[in-house]
C-alpha cells in the first residue's frame, strides 16, 4: 500500500493524497495510463480518466484539474514534481513514466521538437526563424545563452541555420547542456 501523505504541487493550494489517487484510479506508470476504479454517470469502471485537452490528457478530481502526467508522476514518486513534467519523446499523450521527467522550464522548452512558420506551413526546427523579406537568405538562427538573444546568422536554407543553431546550443560557453 502506497504511503497517505499529502503530496503538495507548485501551487500550494493543490493538494490530492496518495490515498485518493489509489481508490479512484489504476494508474499504470510503465504505460501510463490512468482508468477509473469505480464506475460514475456514463462512465464505467476501466475507462480512460479525463479527456484531451490542448494535447495534454486532463483529469478532474472534484473541483480541481490535474494533467495525467502530473498524477502519474505523483504516483511513481510520491511527491508533485519541483519543476515542469517534460515529454521527452514529445508525444504529450504517452505518459510513461520511461518517458517524463522533472525539468526546469527552458530544459522543457530545448526539448521542443518542431514550431509551426510563417513559411508556406513548413515546420521549423528550433532557434531558426523565417523571413519573407529577405530573398536570399531568409533563415535565421538565434539562440538565448543566460537570458539574452544571440543572433547567430542568415542562411539560405534551414539545414544551415538549423546546424548553426545546434552547434551553438552544445558549444555555448555557460548554455547548459540537454539531459
Amino acid at each position: 500500500m502506497r504511503n497517505k501523505n499529502i503530496a503538495i504541487c507548485r501551487n500550494k493550494e493543490k493538494r490530492i493524497s496518495l490515498g485518493v489517487l489509489d481508490s479512484l484510479f489504476d494508474i499504470d506508470i510503465h504505460s501510463g495510463s490512468v482508468k477509473w476504479l469505480n464506475p460514475r454517470g456514463t462512465i464505467k469502471a476501466g475507462d480512460d480518466a479525463g479527456s484531451v485537452s490542448r494535447g495534454y490528457r486532463r483529469i478532474k478530481i472534484g473541483r480541481r484539474t490535474y494533467a495525467a502526467h502530473r498524477l502519474v508522476w505523483l504516483y511513481s514518486s510520491g511527491s508533485f514534481p519541483d519543476g515542469i513534467i517534460d515529454h521527452i519523446n514529445g508525444n504529450k499523450l504517452d505518459n510513461s513514466i520511461h518517458n517524463l521527467r522533472d525539468v526546469d522550464y527552458a530544459t522543457n522548452n530545448r526539448n521542443r521538437k518542431v514550431k509551426p512558420s510563417n513559411c508556406k506551413h513548413k515546420l521549423l526546427p528550433i532557434g531558426v526563424s523565417f523571413h519573407a523579406d529577405c530573398k536570399t537568405k531568409p533563415y535565421y538562427a538565434g539562440i538565448r545563452v543566460k537570458g539574452r538573444a544571440v543572433h547567430l546568422g542568415a542562411f539560405k536554407t534551414i539545414e544551415e541555420a538549423s546546424r548553426k543553431y545546434i552547434c551553438a546550443r552544445t558549444c555555448a560557453d555557460g548554455y547548459p547542456k540537454d539531459d
